[in-house]
């Protein structure tokens, strides 16, 4: 495929911001630090309301219009699919490791708020991030690396 991260990225940034935001915890907090690329309108604006249909509708917008450009620099350079989705995918899991031992005991907890559906979806935007950004700098750097090589020889 040849434009692989320029439809992946937005696709799964939008279903899983929109999926945090059904559920967003206590204060939302989750919700507007994992979607903080499609939320940063909003710290210019006067809205008020975290509970209006207009916040999850124009963040998943934003967000994934923004990753779709993301998106479209990564089918550019080329940057390597199954680093990315490793990276991703370890990422995600170690984010929401972390978020969980916050607690003494996921049992706990389990009857105010479902934690998994809480902070699964933040770390898997999360890592988006991050993964994004690695994988980035891994490709520079072999290409970097590569073009370098060539010029020695």
């Amino acid at each position: 495929m040849k434009y692989f991260f320029i439809i992946i990225l937005p696709l799964l940034w939008i279903i899983v911001s929109i999926f945090s935001f059904l559920y967003w915890g206590e204060e939302g907090e989750v919700y507007v630090y994992a979607n903080i690329i499609g939320t940063w309108p909003f710290f210019f604006t006067l809205l008020t309301d975290m509970h209006s249909w207009l916040l999850p509708v124009s963040a998943a917008l934003v967000g994934g219009l923004t990753l779709g450009f993301i998106g479209w620099v990564m089918d550019k350079l080329r940057v390597d699919r199954l680093l990315w989705g490793v990276l991703w995918a370890a990422i995600t899991l170690l984010l929401l490791t972390f978020m969980l031992c916050e607690y003494n005991s996921v049992k706990e907890h389990l009857p105010d708020n479902n934690p998994i559906a809480i902070y699964l979806p933040g770390s898997m935007n999360v890592a988006v991030y991050f993964s994004v950004i690695i994988a980035i700098i891994v490709q520079l750097t072999v290409k970097g690396t590569k073009r370098l090589s060539k010029k020695k020889q």
